[in-house]
């Protein structure tokens, strides 16, 4: 069962406020929003995609689902510089972990502001694909908000449905 449309705009919320508060907090970054729409479940991967990397986090309890954060390589390396200034080229062990961290933080945040929904967090899990390639259940009705960070664009994929 999908989220019924008051859920799922308290859900996007929180996602909005999470994120941006991390980003603000953490390296003084403001996020510029610069979309937001209903995604199809699945559709089909575009040629040519820019490597990225993909933070999963699950969240379960009255509502469930899936909150992905995906941004591309050079995105990653500029948040792992402007949270512990680390200075590299290419993803490495130590970008790959302060993308986990930025998906445990943001949807940590999520949690704490959906708390009257019993929710339990899993370990943010971070791989490479793009967010073009994510495919979700058809039970959920993704949204997909995009921000601008630094000239670089951060997608945040909401696929949730009541338990």
């Amino acid at each position: 069962m999908t989220l019924c449309i008051d859920t799922e705009k308290l859900v996007r919320d929180s996602v909005d406020k999470s994120i941006r508060d991390v980003f603000s907090m953490m390296i003084g970054a403001e996020l510029t929003r610069i979309e937001f729409e209903t995604r199809e479940t699945s559709r089909p991967e575009p040629e040519n995609i820019e490597p990225s990397m993909t933070v999963l986090v699950g969240l379960t309890g009255d509502i469930q689902g899936t909150l992905s954060l995906s941004m591309s390589d050079l995105a990653a390396i500029a948040w792992s510089h402007a949270l512990i200034e680390h200075e590299t080229d290419k993803v490495d062990q130590t970008v790959v972990d302060a993308i986990g961290e930025l998906g445990n933080m943001v949807v940590g945040g999520v949690k704490r502001r959906l708390a009257g929904n019993n929710l339990a967090m899993s370990l943010p899990t971070v791989i490479r694909t793009s967010e073009a390639s994510l495919v979700f259940p058809t039970n959920t009705s993704p949204i997909q908000v995009q921000y601008d960070f630094a000239g670089y664009t951060i997608t945040f994929v909401i696929a949730m449905r009541n338990a």
